[in-house]
């Protein structure tokens, strides 16, 4: 079975990294804590304060957990680094993704990465569970990190935090692969596939 995704738009490619002096998470997508992985996020981000204390969440997106998600961000005493922008448009959220330090896709499951793709277009790592649907969207140790269980995703953050140079080469490296998925070359990838299934 073949699957062609959607394709990253050229504006996201086009966005120039920011300057992130306070390093900065970022968690964008629906607010559905299960599926999304919210409150494995949030737990963890309560570990990593202790060792990063300036440390700072965004989290951007609407959806039916909103109320559960504020509630568990109050419940671990995370309201001073962390807030909800809510649903942002195309425009905000370009500027969140080249303005955070690390893009984090904590799921359970997902169909297909978009938010990991978009988050590398824009020059910004990712550090994402190791499930399918997430493994196709970034390359290993190389534009991000793919986690197994909490302590992995403690390190790999940890690392970024720690390692500016890593940070700018995955940072490079990310916005290169994320161009192998543009709506032109999905395009191509659909007409190629299409024309293999008349010659069937």
């Amino acid at each position: 079975m073949e699957s062609i995704p959607n394709g990253v738009p050229d504006e996201f490619l086009a966005t120039n990294k920011e300057d992130v002096p306070g390093r900065g998470l970022l968690f964008a997508g629906r607010l559905e804590i299960y599926q999304k992985g919210i409150d494995i996020l949030l737990e963890q981000f309560s570990v990593l304060i202790k060792k990063f204390p300036d440390l700072t969440l965004t989290i951007a997106g609407g959806g039916k957990d909103r109320v559960k998600v504020e509630l568990l961000i109050k419940k671990l005493n995370l309201q001073n680094n962390t807030r909800i922008k809510g649903r942002v448009d195309i425009y905000e959220l370009k500027c969140l993704y080249s303005s955070s330090y690390i893009t984090v896709i904590p799921s359970r499951y997902e169909s297909w990465g978009m938010v990991s793709l978009e988050s590398q277009a824009c020059g910004t790592p990712v550090v994402a569970s190791n499930i399918p649907g997430l493994r196709q969207t970034l390359k290993h140790q190389k534009s991000g990190f793919l986690f197994n269980n909490t302590d992995e995703l403690i390190s790999y953050i940890s690392s970024l935090l720690n390692n500016n140079k890593m940070h700018e080469q995955m940072s490079h490296e990310a916005r290169r692969f994320a161009s192998g998925f543009t709506w032109k070359k999905q395009a191509v990838r659909t007409k190629e596939f299409m024309e293999k299934l008349i010659r069937r």
